[in-house]
């Protein structure tokens, strides 16, 4: 037998009285009643404990290393490191049924980064912020895995051991952490991750839309300012559902957000299961930020289910109120005009008894449009909705808008109310010229 075993049962000799004979008989036993699945060291084990003694164990030694060290199948290692990047906690399903919880963080030191799993209570710290960018982290008894890029990570289990600012004599070398922030103007599509500080100035509902493989995701938008300018912000999935509880004028921080192309060339923020929404930043960044005044949106700006808005447009062409009825059998009205800024139109719509608020608009009409809301329309474009806690002033003298440059589309694009076309294509057919006579009497022709 093995020196393990030996000195197994030397203890049980020693602490039980019992003879090297009988303690031998009742291993091997043990071992043919577990049909040899179990090792020598196992079996002298569960009889020690059967006479109520627990062998003492030698523990490995912990090696304290750095992560220029680490290396894919590495146990119960030791390592320093500060927290350079976080990405937000996220629960799943266990085998059992149960839901787990896993965070991921990049830890750096003076020798690399290395990204590190924190599974169960640990990744609460993380939602709890206690773990944040820049925290000094001591993680003893951890083992290395092949991550899903290839490069080995670090995971802390329920047997590894957390603390949070250690004294430890490698804390003295690590490197500080960049704090700096990507200001809007500053935003560069070829960015990995940026971390942005604004304040929030429009915030829309989340909506489902369905992807390619059939699955339901969820996204919400945001527009946030800082001192440089303004850009879009694109929250998917979890992430949406974080703007229950934003508001406008609140500010945030995206940390890991990703840097996209937007309308017209803008860059503009995408926010993902890899980033993070931090709503309460501390309070000195948040003095940068610029006051929140009260903000016409541009139509180009309008996203669908944003829950307030407001806007400046004129009114480019109006329709006859539609009469139509109700799931309940009740009779409602709804009357639609088509606005347009210098970036673009939209439909708004006039429902029952703002539909004669409605009636007063004409083309031409400047309105300034205030505490109204918008909803996902034809082709999932945005549309205004007025409402009974709308303003609406017409022809205000203090409000100027640009008139609207004309839009190329494609075909396929083309929807009732949009205005200010331009369309490309090759003439496949046509058709002879007719004349009609219009509602005032007067006769037209088409062709």
């Amino acid at each position: 037998m093995g020196e393990k075993v030996e000195k197994v049962i030397q203890q049980i000799e020693e602490e039980a009285g019992v003879t090297r004979e009988k303690i031998q008989e009742k291993i091997e036993a043990k071992r043919e009643e577990l049909s040899g699945f179990i090792t020598p060291e196992g079996a002298a084990t569960i009889v020690a404990r059967s006479y109520g003694i627990t062998p003492e164990r030698e523990e490995p030694e912990v090696r304290k290393l750095m992560i220029e060290d680490l290396c894919e199948g590495m146990s119960n290692i030791d390592i320093v490191g500060r927290v350079s990047r976080v990405f937000e906690p996220r629960e799943f399903e266990q085998k059992d049924g149960s839901t787990g919880k896993v965070a991921n963080i990049v830890l750096i030191d003076g020798t690399g980064e290395i990204r590190t799993v924190l599974w169960g209570d640990r990744a609460d710290l993380v939602g709890r912020e206690e773990i944040r960018k820049g925290t000094t982290l001591g993680l003893e008894g951890v083992y290395v895995k092949r991550g899903r890029n290839g490069s080995p990570e670090v995971h802390l289990g329920h047997r590894g051991e957390l603390e949070l600012d250690p004294v430890d004599e490698r804390v003295d070398d690590l490197p500080p952490v960049s704090e700096a922030r990507t200001k809007i103007s500053e935003l560069d599509l070829g960015s990995e991750y940026a971390d942005v500080l604004g304040k929030v100035i429009a915030v829309s509902q989340p909506r489902e839309f369905e992807r390619s493989d059939n699955s339901v995701g969820e996204v919400a938008m945001l527009r946030i300012v800082d001192e440089t300018g303004q850009c879009r912000v694109s929250l998917w999935d979890d992430r949406a559902e974080q703007v229950e509880e934003i508001e406008r004028g609140d500010p945030v921080l995206l940390e890991n957000a990703t840097v996209r192309e937007g309308w017209q060339n803008t860059p503009e923020l995408h926010v993902s299961w890899r980033g993070r929404i931090v709503r309460n930043p501390p309070a000195e960044d948040v003095e940068s930020l610029p006051e929140l005044e009260k903000k016409l949106l541009k139509i180009e700006e309008i996203e669908p289910d944003m829950p307030i808005l407001d806007v400046a447009a004129k009114v480019k062409r109006t329709f006859p109120p539609n009469e139509f009825e109700r799931d309940d059998g009740s009779t409602g009205k709804v009357k639609n005009v088509i606005l347009a800024d210098g970036t673009g139109s939209i439909r708004a719509s006039f429902w029952d008894d703002q539909v004669e608020i409605g009636e007063k608009l004409s083309e031409g009409d400047t309105v300034l449009i205030e505490n109204a809301r918008s909803v996902a329309g034809l082709q999932e474009r945005p549309e205004i909705r007025i409402g009974g806690r709308t303003n609406l002033e017409v022809n205000p003298d203090r409000i100027e808008v640009g008139e609207m440059k004309p839009k190329r589309l494609k075909i396929s694009e083309v929807g009732e109310g949009l205005d200010s076309l331009e369309v490309v294509g090759r003439i496949t057919d046509r058709s002879e010229i007719s004349t009609f006579t219009r509602e005032d009497e007067s006769e037209g022709k088409v062709g």
